[in-house]
């Protein structure tokens, strides 16, 4: 008993792991919303899973800037009275913001964040997608401007002098310019995002 009682004593008496901490990486997946009636054909779900990094440095105990990327994929085969062919949506997100936060405790960090998106979008129709370079193939591509703002949690253990893992849950919303895609039209994701990482604090 009296052991446990000296490591408990030594844990509640150890310095904040936020202190000397300036550095994060982390990776991470996420979901983001496309409620765009274009989008139906690329998927019948709205939601589109987004893996992702971001790595981040802190000016101080409040204030940090984050810099992540976040890859979304989704495709579907559609029949047509010809045959078929499989059409696939994909999507590159650059964010860059200030994520601003006050510590409760040692170890838990709620924060909000606000930042820049570039998001570039591809849309490809391909009647043979086994077949590299294949002349059947179209394609057309985006780039536009949007925003997200999201609200999140962090949960820190450290792991070593000046160093510490790092869990968090973020959520909130992600606006995007209308994107123009060519002759296939034009189409703009947006809507609720919700994201979780895990990563290191240095």
């Amino acid at each position: 008993m009296r052991p446990l009682v000296l490591s408990l004593g030594l844990l509640l008496a150890a310095p904040a792991v936020a202190a000397d901490l300036d550095g994060e990486i982390s990776v991470g997946l996420g979901l983001f919303s496309n409620h765009d009636p274009a989008f139906d054909l690329f998927s019948r779900h709205d939601a589109m899973a987004s893996p992702g990094v971001r790595v981040g440095y802190a000016l101080n105990d409040h204030v940090s800037f984050v810099l992540g990327w976040h890859h979304v994929r989704r495709g579907n085969r559609v029949l047509v009275p010809d045959g078929d062919f499989q059409a696939v949506f994909t999507g590159d997100a650059v964010t860059l913001g200030p994520k601003v936060g006050t510590p409760l405790t040692d170890w838990l960090f709620p924060y909000v964040t606000a930042q820049a998106v570039a998001f570039r979008g591809v849309i490809q129709l391909d009647d043979d997608p086994m077949r590299p370079g294949n002349p059947g193939q179209l394609v057309e591509s985006a780039l536009t401007p949007g925003v997200i703002g999201l609200g999140g949690l962090e949960l820190r253990v450290p792991v070593g002098h000046d160093l510490a893992g790092a869990v968090h849950v973020e959520a909130g919303y992600e606006w995007l310019a209308r994107g123009s895609y060519g002759d296939f039209g034009t189409l703009r994701p947006g809507g609720f995002t919700l994201r979780s990482g895990v990563g290191l604090r240095f």
